[in-house]
């Protein structure tokens, strides 16, 4: 005689078990029950990555799901929740959307897909947060004398794809940063070839000094920054403290609270206690991109 074989369990139990961890942040819990074709797209820390960016790009502090409905067909079953991100550039952004299982191997599975996050991204779309950093406020004496200020700048980046005379370039970046060739060349090594490698910083005339020498070259980037001075050498600095970059443990908090991780951040002192009076109020716009690299769709904007 033929074995009938068992109908599978009823699946809310692991949709709910699924839920419960991405509301936790718990993304290891969550790739547990990701089907086998989902697993092949993400390793496990490639899923972790992916999750994170999706919330630090729409600046959410906080995600609730509340399940509505599970319809079963069989070995397959869809199940339809609303999800709740609560967002420091937006506000609250609520949306009804589902998710697809199937029963393999003796359990439920989940098969991942970015419109789980937000319906907007099917079809291969993605979020794209454009930044609105302000420029970092002054600190006065009691007669208006500037103890700290900005002062205009560029940041100097590379991107290890594009660059044809790494030799000619690296030349001129050690000149115009006074760091040695071999030093630059660590700090972009290794590096994905289409990302930006920021590799240092010069005031605004200095750049114009030397600008002509990068025309001929190619794979590097400036974008004009605002750096912190300090006249006089530095007035009591113990008391005023000083400002460092975004220590990359912070980096997923303060990205999560409107900043765009390459900002330095008050350490000691008065730029420390006054960090967020003299960091101003980061904004953005939030917008849903194509494949073909068309904004859809504003979500949220926020001067």
């Amino acid at each position: 005689p033929t074995a009938t074989p068992l109908p599978p369990p009823p699946p809310e139990e692991t949709v709910v078990t699924f839920l419960k961890a991405w509301e936790q942040g718990d993304y290891p819990g969550m790739y547990a029950f990701l089907s086998l074709r989902s697993q092949a797209r993400f390793s496990p820390e490639a899923f972790m990555k992916h999750q994170r960016n999706l919330v630090e790009t729409a600046t959410a502090h906080s995600l609730e799901t509340q399940l509505l409905s599970v319809l079963q067909n069989g070995l397959t079953a869809q199940a339809a929740y609303r999800i709740t991100l609560q967002t420091n550039l937006g506000g609250e952004f609520v949306r009804e959307t589902s998710l697809r299982l199937h029963f393999e191997e003796g359990r439920w599975q989940v098969g991942w897909a970015d419109e789980m996050f937000l319906p907007e991204l099917a079809g291969g779309s993605t979020l794209v947060l454009d930044y609105q950093i302000p420029a970092r406020a002054p600190i006065y004496d009691r007669h208006g004398l500037a103890l700290a200020e900005q002062r205009s700048a560029v940041a100097i980046g590379v991107v290890p794809g594009e660059v044809t005379q790494e030799a000619k370039l690296l030349e001129a970046l050690a000149d115009l940063l006074d760091l040695q060739p071999e030093k630059l060349k660590q700090r972009y090594a290794g590096q994905p070839p289409n990302w930006y490698i920021p590799v240092g910083e010069v005031s605004q005339e200095v750049w114009e000094q030397q600008a002509a020498r990068f025309t001929d070259l190619s794979g590097w980037r400036v974008r004009p920054i605002e750096l912190r001075f300090y006249p006089f050498g530095g007035v009591a600095p113990q008391l005023i403290g000083y400002t460092a970059p975004i220590f990359a443990e912070e980096l997923a908090d303060y990205r999560v609270r409107g900043y765009r991780g390459d900002e330095k951040v008050g350490r000691a002192g008065l730029e420390q206690w006054g960090e967020p009076y003299l960091a101003g109020s980061p904004g953005g716009k939030l917008s849903i991109v194509t494949p073909s690299g068309q904004i859809s769709a504003t979500l949220a904007e926020k001067p």
